[in-house]
């Protein structure tokens, strides 16, 4: 059995829409591969459908397990953050938004990222609205003010976050 891997109903919700993607992408670059006679991959030099075929089948297999160790969690509190929160910070004073995410998140919307492992992830991660904490990176000191919480449960629990 593979590590769990922590994420919102969201972050599932994203990793099942990239699987059906890449299996779209892997199922046309057979196809092609297999109209062009090229579908031996053992070959000493792979073509470069092949190489797309290996990269996909590989990509494939992270996305499924991802999937088979996923761990839900769910947001419970409405200004705390937590897995899937959007969160407007002051980060040494300068604001800016991030996602808060666990380690198997793959999104779009174009919203920043911020692993809970990460060290300011771990700095905020469970913090509430108004509050500030301070993490250190190597030598440097940064210091986090939560302006803004948004999660599901505050936005009535069915909106779809960056959509």
């Amino acid at each position: 059995m593979g590590n769990k891997f922590l994420m919102s109903k969201q972050e599932f919700l994203n990793l099942l829409e990239e699987q059906e993607r890449v299996n779209g992408e892997l199922q046309k670059a057979l196809l092609e591969a297999g109209e062009y006679g090229s579908i031996a991959i053992a070959s000493p030099s792979p073509s470069h459908s092949q190489n797309e075929i290996m990269r996909l089948s590989i990509k494939q297999a992270e996305i499924a397990e991802k999937i088979l160790n996923a761990e839900i969690v769910e947001n419970t509190v409405e200004d705390i953050i937590e897995f899937g929160s959007i969160v407007k910070i002051a980060l040494n004073g300068k604001p800016m938004t991030i996602r808060m995410v666990g380690e198997a998140q793959i999104s779009d919307d174009g919203i920043p990222q911020v692993s809970v492992a990460s060290p300011l992830g771990q700095a905020i991660y469970g913090k509430e609205l108004g509050t500030e904490v301070s993490y250190k990176m190597g030598s440097q000191t940064f210091i986090a003010q939560i302006i803004e919480v948004q999660n599901e449960l505050s936005l009535g629990g069915n909106t779809v976050f960056g959509r």
